[in-house]
């Protein structure tokens, strides 16, 4: 199994949290952070990078939350306590995007950090579940497993039973990476208030992977 310090870093996508960088392979991605664009310009610049109007229409959710433009009479107030921090449009292949939000959202006091990831084919507006990486019938948490108890081990947690498919949520790819993301207490204790990502060289998970995602990976 291939082990690499990213694996050790908490994720940063372009940006910085904790003081600490996570300096991904990503030269390719583009990315819109909230430093240089408010929601609404960022939307804009993302419909152009997005080549499928219904998945568009779905991720647009995720940045500009319909309660917030419902026009009760608390939506701003709701809208202030929740905003984007990057919006990041990177590519498998020709036909097959990744889109990874990182938001944040307040609660009094307090906030967290959190993912809204989306992986999709261009041309058809399939959107892909963790499990359509992989081959019909492979237990592929269990697959990816040695890559999460490798991290959790770094950060001195080593009791932790084997997590299951209900665990991952979060994911993205581009030509040769596959990232899972956990926001704020997904995976760290809460204690430790930081998201983190793990990346897997999808040549290790080729054996594993379905025919889409297996010409990018050989």
């Amino acid at each position: 199994m291939h082990v690499s310090n990213r694996h050790l870093l908490p994720f940063a996508f372009l940006m910085f949290f904790s003081g600490t960088s996570f300096a991904q392979n990503k030269a390719e991605a583009i990315t819109f952070n909230s430093e240089n664009f408010d929601k609404e310009t960022a939307v804009i610049k993302l419909k152009s990078e997005i080549k499928n109007e219904k998945v568009f229409k779905i991720i647009k959710k995720d940045i500009v939350p319909e309660k917030a433009n419902s026009g009760n009479g608390d939506s701003e107030e709701e809208n202030s306590k929740w905003d984007f921090d990057s919006i990041s449009v990177d590519h498998f292949s020709p036909v097959i995007q990744s889109v990874v939000i990182i938001v944040e959202s307040y609660l009094g006091p307090s906030g967290s950090t959190n993912f809204y990831n989306y992986t999709f084919n261009v041309k058809t507006g399939q959107i892909y579940s963790l499990a359509d990486l992989f081959k019909p019938g492979c237990n592929w948490a269990h697959v990816i497993w040695p890559y999460v108890k490798n991290a959790l081990v770094s950060e001195g947690i080593t009791r932790r039973k084997e997590m299951t498919s209900r665990n991952y949520a979060q994911f993205s790819l581009d030509s040769k990476t596959l990232y899972l993301d956990f926001g704020f207490c997904e995976l760290l204790p809460c204690v430790r208030a930081r998201t983190y990502t793990i990346p897997i060289p999808l040549q290790e998970l080729s054996f594993y992977l379905s025919t889409p995602f297996q010409s990018k990976s050989q």
